[in-house]
C-alpha cells in the first residue's frame, strides 16, 4: 500500500472506526466464549462489586465453628469424627437458647464408637425439631460397574430424626472460589430432586422464597454479606458454656454448624474456599460460612442475578461498538481521557446495577474493548501523523535544506495557516533572454533543461537553509530567515546568489543548448510570512513592497549588464564579509523612497584583482553625480579598459564579462543628459519609467 493509498484510508473516518469497532467487539466476544479468558474477568467483575460496597449487616444466622482452640479444648483427636455427644450437649444448649434451625454442615455418614452418645443426639435432634444435616453428592463409580452419581447420605436412624437433609456439594471456580448457588440436583442417583443444605433449611423454617417454583428454578449469584469472617459466630466450645456467648446470642437464630481451617472433624480435608473478599485480603471462608451466606440469599430473597447471556453478549458488543468506533475519532490525549471517563461511567453504572438491582455481568471484559479501542486510536493517529509527516517532509524537501524540513517537523507551530511580520532576505533570479530561448527550443528538450537548470540553481539556496518559496517558470523567489529564525540571514542570501551564478556557469559549460545567463536581486526588509495552505500542505509565502524590490533588482541588471545586485539594506551587512561595489542610487517606478544599489562581485580574495577598475568606477560615478559630464566619461571608459587590460582578474569568478556593463549603462545617460539638463534638485539618482 503506498502512503497516499494508506493516508486516504485513514483520513477515511468510517473505514477506521469500522476496523475499530471490529477488533474490539472482536475482543469482547472472544473474552466472553473464551472459559480461560472470560472466567478470570467475570470473576473480577463480580469480585469488584463487594470489595467497594460497605459489608451488609446480618441477624438471622450465627456459625459454631469446630476450630482448632475447640478442638484442643475438648481434647478432641486431629483426624477423627468429633464425639456426638458433643453434638448431643450442643444441640441441647441451642434448644434452650431458642435457636430458630440447628444444620450440620458435618456429615454423618455412619454410627459412632459409642451408641449411647448416638441415642442422645438422635433424642435432642427430634427435641430441637428444625436440625438439618448436610448430604454429599459425588459423581465418581461407588462401586465397580454402577454409573458414576451416588448420594453419600446422613446415618439412617439421623436422617429420621432430622427435619430435612441437603447436600454441601458447591460450584467451584478455577481461583477454587464459590460465586454461583445452585438449589438443586434433579434425577441424581434415583432422586427426582436433590437439594442443597441452604435450600432444605430455608424450606424448614418456612422461607416464603423456597415456596416459589420460579426461584427453585433461576440462577444465582451469591450475595455475600461482608469478608470472611464477618456473619456472627462463636467457638464450639464456649457455645457449650453457658457464659461462653452473650445471652441470647443463638436466639431466634439458625445455627450452622461446621469445621473451620484446619479442624478436621471427619478426617476427609480442609474446608475452605475463596470468596469475592478474597483476592482483597487474602483470607478464605470456610464452607459452612459459605452455606450459611447461600442461606440468607433464600431468606431474604437478596441473592445477585446474572445477566441473561444474550443480553451480556449485546452490552459487551454495544460497549465495543462505541468504544472502537468512536475513539479512533480523536486524537491520542483526548482519546485516552475519554476512555478512562467512559470506563469510569460504565463502572459508576454497573456498581449501581448490582448494588440496588442486585444484577450483575462480565462488565471487565469491557476493559481490553476500551483497550484496543484506544490502542486503535493511537495507532491510527500514529500512522496518519507519520504519513503525514513523510508526505509533508517530501514537500518540504522540494522548497527547503534536509537541516530545515527536520527542524519544521519538530516545531508544529511553524505549519500552522496565519502570517506574520518578519525581516527577510530576498532573493529573486531570472533567466536572461529566457523568452528567446524558449522560441528555439523543442517543448520537451526545454523541459528538461529546465530541470537540470533547477537541480543545479537551487544547490546554493539549499546549502544556506534558504526556502524556495516559488519556481516561476524560469524565476527562483527564496527567502531567509523564515520560517526558522536566522541571524546571519543576509549573508546566506549573499552566498547563495554567489554559488547560484558559479553553479550555472559551470552547468553552462556542461550543457550543449543555448547559453544561460541568470540575474539575481537581493534586498532585506519586512514582509509579511506565513502558511498560505493549511498544515498538511506548507505553502510557505512572504508577502509585501520589499519583496517585490528584489524582484526590480532582478530586473535592473539587465539595463546594468550585470549579475548579481543587492540594496543596501543587505549590503551593509556583508560589508566586511564580501565584495561589492556602488553602482548608483535608483528610483524605482511605484516605489517612493531612493533605493542605494550595489553589485555583488564574490568573496574578498578578488579584493586586489579588481581593485584598479572598481575605483575607478567609483571615481567616475563620483563625477557623475556632480554633473561633471567630460570627466566622468573619460573615467567610465577607463573602466571597461581597465577590466579588459587586467590580466589578474579572474573573469570567471565574475560571470565571464571583460566589458564592465555599469561603465556602458552611464555613458549612455551621460549622453541623454548632455542633451537635456536634470533639474536643479538632481543628484545623480537614476529614475526608472519601467517596472
Amino acid at each position: 500500500m503506498t502512503r497516499p493509498d494508506l493516508k486516504k484510508m485513514l483520513a477515511c473516518a468510517w473505514t477506521s472506526a469500522s476496523i475499530g469497532a471490529a477488533l474490539a467487539m472482536t475482543v469482547g466476544a472472544v473474552s466472553l466464549l473464551l472459559g480461560f479468558v472470560g472466567e478470570p474477568l467475570a470473576n473480577l467483575s463480580y469480585d469488584l462489586m463487594f470489595a467497594l460496597r460497605p459489608n451488609m449487616v446480618a441477624r438471622d444466622v450465627a456459625i459454631v465453628y469446630l476450630d482448632d482452640l475447640s478442638q484442643e479444648e475438648l481434647h478432641q483427636s486431629p483426624g477423627e469424627a468429633w464425639d456426638r455427644k458433643l453434638h448431643a450437649q450442643l444441640l441441647e444448649r441451642l434448644t434452650a437458647d431458642h435457636a430458630k434451625a440447628v444444620v450440620f454442615d458435618i456429615l454423618f455418614d455412619g454410627p459412632g464408637p459409642v451408641p449411647t452418645n448416638d441415642v442422645r443426639f438422635i433424642r435432642a435432634m427430634k427435641k430441637q425439631g428444625r436440625v438439618v444435616l448436610a448430604a454429599e453428592a459425588h459423581n465418581d463409580a461407588h462401586q465397580p460397574g454402577i454409573a458414576p452419581g451416588w448420594l453419600e447420605l446422613p446415618y439412617g436412624p439421623f436422617l429420621q430424626a432430622a427435619a430435612g437433609w441437603g447436600i454441601v456439594n458447591a460450584k467451584r471456580n478455577s481461583d477454587n472460589g464459590i460465586r454461583e448457588a445452585f438449589q438443586e440436583v434433579d434425577n441424581f442417583a434415583g432422586h427426582e430432586h436433590v437439594p442443597t443444605l441452604a435450600w432444605t433449611t430455608a424450606e424448614v423454617i418456612g422461607a416464603k422464597s423456597v415456596k416459589d417454583t420460579a426461584t427453585r428454578d433461576s440462577f444465582r449469584s451469591v450475595n455475600y454479606y461482608g469478608p470472611p469472617g464477618w456473619l456472627a459466630s462463636a467457638s464450639y466450645f464456649r457455645a457449650l458454656q453457658m457464659d461462653g456467648v452473650p445471652p441470647g446470642f443463638f436466639s431466634n437464630r439458625v445455627v450452622f454448624i461446621g469445621a473451620k481451617y484446619s479442624a478436621d472433624f471427619s478426617g476427609k480435608g480442609k474446608d475452605e474456599f475463596a470468596t469475592s473478599y478474597t483476592r482483597f485480603c487474602k483470607d478464605f471462608a470456610p464452607g459452612v460460612e459459605i452455606q450459611a451466606t447461600i442461606f440468607l440469599n433464600l431468606l431474604h430473597r437478596n441473592w445477585w442475578t446474572r445477566l441473561h447471556p444474550a443480553l451480556e453478549f449485546l452490552a459487551i458488543a454495544v460497549i465495543g461498538l462505541v468504544a472502537g468506533g468512536s475513539l479512533v475519532k480523536f486524537q491520542p490525549v483526548l482519546a485516552t481521557v475519554l476512555a478512562i471517563a467512559g470506563l469510569a461511567v460504565l463502572f459508576l453504572a454497573v456498581l449501581l446495577l448490582a448494588w440496588w438491582g442486585r444484577i450483575w455481568f462480565d462488565w471487565f471484559v469491557a476493559v481490553p474493548e476500551v483497550g484496543v479501542g484506544l490502542l486503535w486510536a493511537i495507532l491510527c493517529s500514529s500512522l496518519k501523523l507519520y504519513v503525514d509527516r513523510q508526505v509533508l517532509a517530501e514537500s518540504l524537501a522540494h522548497n527547503l535544506s534536509p537541516s530545515c524540513v527536520k527542524e519544521i517537523l519538530k516545531r508544529p507551530d511553524l505549519l500552522r495557516p496565519g502570517a506574520s511580520k518578519q525581516e527577510v532576505s530576498v532573493l529573486f533570479s531570472d533567466i536572461a533572454s529566457f523568452s528567446k530561448i524558449t522560441g528555439r527550443m523543442d517543448p520537451d528538450d526545454l523541459f528538461c533543461l529546465l530541470n537540470q537548470y533547477y537541480e543545479a540553481a537551487l544547490i546554493g539556496i539549499h546549502e544556506t537553509d534558504g526556502t524556495v518559496l516559488q519556481l516561476i517558470g524560469d524565476a527562483i523567489f527564496a527567502i531567509w530567515n523564515a520560517p526558522l529564525p536566522q541571524a546571519d540571514h543576509h549573508v546566506r542570501a549573499c552566498r547563495a546568489a554567489l554559488t547560484l551564478r558559479d553553479q550555472l556557469l559551470q552547468f553552462d559549460v556542461r550543457q550543449q543548448s543555448l547559453p544561460l545567463r541568470t540575474r539575481v536581486g537581493l534586498h532585506a526588509g519586512t514582509a509579511s510570512v506565513g502558511n498560505l495552505g493549511s498544515a498538511n500542505r506548507f505553502e510557505y509565502s512572504a508577502i509585501g513592497d520589499n519583496t517585490n524590490l528584489a524582484s526590480r533588482l532582478e530586473g535592473l541588471n539587465k539595463q546594468l549588464g550585470t549579475e548579481i545586485l543587492a540594496s543596501r539594506d543587505i549590503q551593509k551587512h556583508i560589508d566586511k564579509l564580501l565584495l561589492c561595489r556602488l553602482v548608483g542610487h535608483f528610483k524605482f517606478k511605484g516605489v517612493d523612497r531612493l533605493l542605494e544599489v550595489h553589485e555583488l562581485l564574490g568573496p574578498l580574495e578578488l579584493t586586489e584583482p579588481t581593485k584598479a577598475w572598481r575605483e575607478a568606477f567609483a571615481r567616475a560615478l563620483f563625477h557623475f553625480q556632480r554633473r561633471q559630464w567630460d570627466i566622468a566619461e573619460a573615467q567610465f571608459k577607463l573602466v571597461s579598459q581597465l577590466r579588459r587590460d587586467c590580466a589578474m582578474t579572474p573573469t570567471t569568478a565574475l560571470g565571464g564579462f571583460t566589458e564592465d556593463g555599469p561603465s556602458q549603462f552611464y555613458l549612455a545617460r551621460i549622453e541623454a543628459l548632455r542633451k537635456l539638463l536634470p533639474s536643479p534638485e538632481w543628484n545623480g539618482e537614476i529614475e526608472l519609467t519601467e517596472k
